[in-house]
């Protein structure tokens, strides 16, 4: 985590970032120069005119901010969308635990569409025919999906966004096999 600590004289401004280890050069392996560097830190010195820039500056981000960021709490504190946030995001949860509804085609309303720019829209049952012929388990049978920052949007309180980062390895056949040449699985050359 970086840390920021200002501090003001009466003519000078100085401020210093305290950055991560990870940041300074350890992860990269770069320790020599870590340890060269890890008590020093970077500081940058203003003349009392660049100070008050600053403050100016702080007054206008101060203002973007109030007049361009969504007030996302605000927001869904007034929602009168039935289903609590925190209850939604529990429900996209349960849906992607049994395999995007496909476990249990019950989670899916009777008038699911599934919508992606590429494919759809797909009326319930077609989507379930189509998403469990992918076989995905068979193909990444190591898959990890790693899916974090659940957050239900405040102009459609309605959604649930999330992110995935994928990692996994295809060592079985994809989307019905390798009879349909489609993502066989990967085989290391010799």
């Amino acid at each position: 985590m970086t840390s920021i600590v200002a501090s003001t004289a009466s003519s000078t401004a100085s401020i210093r970032v305290a950055a991560p280890a990870s940041a300074r050069g350890v992860a990269r392996g770069c320790a020599r120069v870590n340890a060269r560097h890890a008590s020093k830190r970077p500081s940058v010195r203003m003349k009392a005119i660049e100070a008050e820039t600053v403050s100016v500056e702080s007054e206008k981000v101060t203002a973007f901010y109030a007049d361009q960021m969504v007030d996302e709490a605000g927001m869904l504190a007034q929602s009168t969308f039935p289903i609590a946030p925190e209850d939604l995001i529990a429900k996209c949860k349960l849906i992607l635990a049994k395999n995007n509804g496909g476990e249990d085609p019950s989670l899916l309303a009777a008038d699911f569409k599934f919508v992606a720019p590429v494919v759809g829209p797909l009326k319930k049952d077609p989507f379930l025919a189509a998403f469990q012929s992918f076989k995905l388990d068979e193909g990444f049978p190591d898959a990890k999906f790693n899916y974090y920052h659940f957050r239900v949007d405040p102009f459609e309180p309605s959604r649930v966004w999330y992110d995935a980062r994928f990692f996994g390895t295809n060592t079985g056949d994809l989307i019905g096999g390798e009879s349909l040449f489609l993502f066989p699985p990967y085989r290391q050359l010799e």
